[in-house]
């Protein structure tokens, strides 16, 4: 190291206030992409990932704009109006209402009825049991009786028909919890519980469309008539890029074009005010070559930080053009 580079150091380590620093977003906004190369929701998912943020969540009228401004009906492939976007409907997302624990077929029990749970016309989110112990998956809206289960950890049928989220809240004012069903031994004590022909509430359900970013659902837009499972197979939506980018349910594995989104940090502007201690009267911060080291070690500094990706700096500069002013002396009295 060099004498002079040896006062440059005394300087830059006399810089302060930075650790103070930060930066703080107002909100991320969505820029969407529209990716004409058809593929399946699977694989858009993917693409979205690897090269973008992910598959678009479509949160409203601003986000509807942004698409309908950006799309290229021409370029749509085979004429087709869809394309993915990132909601999708957790089939195995099953969970018991009692322990929060998520029901995994290939780990713990079930007793589903042949070609169930099948989630017809997309809104069967909750389980019946029927009289001969079998289960299947049901409109939660529907009325019907319940099995509760005491905190002795008896079952127990309501005497009233209720939908499932209202059965959920009867079982917990007056028992413990809706039933849940871990072995063949429980299935059988509910099972026993019901009379021929008849169908209880049990206490296992799962959420229903999902963004693939976590994001939560701020406003449907489906499509008139739309979830419909028409294939059941309709676990994925699309967007109709023809009709305001209204929602449709639609078969996985179908090669559509599709919408990815990047989430970008709006910017916005920070002054920050160095001081600097100089022990050496020979350095001159104004010079270039100071100005420059000083200018790469804070940016260095702001680099360690998680915000990083999104902060630009650059030196603000008086009427007079400088950087650096010296501070007054007090007076001494």
């Amino acid at each position: 190291m060099t004498h002079a580079d040896d006062k440059m150091e005394k300087v830059l380590l006399a810089v302060t206030a930075l650790s103070g620093m930060s930066v703080v977003p107002s909100g991320a906004q969505r820029h969407f992409h529209i990716i004409y190369a058809p593929r399946s929701w699977n694989e858009a998912l993917a693409h979205c990932r690897a090269w973008h943020h992910n598959l678009a969540s479509v949160h409203g009228g601003e986000d509807v704009k942004a698409i309908m401004d950006l799309v290229d009906r021409s370029r749509m492939p085979n004429g087709e109006k869809l394309a993915w976007i990132g909601l999708y409907d957790d089939r195995l997302s099953w969970t018991w209402s009692l322990s929060g624990q998520r029901l995994d077929d290939s780990d713990n029990f079930t007793n589903w009825a042949a070609k169930e749970p099948n989630s017809w016309m997309n809104k069967e989110h909750c389980v019946v049991m029927y009289d001969d112990g079998l289960w299947n998956d049901d409109d939660c809206g529907v009325h019907l009786h319940a099995v509760c289960v005491k905190s002795t950890g008896v079952p127990i049928l309501s005497h009233n028909k209720l939908p499932w989220a209202s059965a959920q809240a009867f079982c917990r004012k007056y028992h413990r919890d809706l039933v849940t069903v871990s072995n063949e031994h429980d299935n059988t004590r509910v099972m026993q519980l019901l009379h021929p022909g008849q169908k209880a509430w049990i206490g296992l359900s799962r959420d229903s469309w999902k963004w693939c970013d976590r994001s939560n659902i701020t406003s449907e837009m489906w499509q008139s008539g739309q979830p419909d499972n028409r294939s059941r197979n309709e676990s994925c939506v699309a967007a109709d890029l023809n009709n305001t980018a209204q929602w449709n349910d639609s078969n996985c594995d179908s090669r559509r074009a599709f919408i990815c989104s990047d989430e970008v940090q709006p910017k916005s502007k920070r002054q920050i005010r160095l001081s600097v201690a100089c022990s050496n009267s020979s350095v001159n911060l104004s010079e270039p070559a100071v100005m420059e080291d000083i200018f790469k070690q804070l940016e260095r500094r702001v680099q360690r930080s998680a915000t990083s990706k999104h902060v630009k700096l650059s030196w603000v500069r008086r009427a007079d053009g400088k950087v650096f002013h010296e501070k007054p002396k007090k007076a001494i009295h």
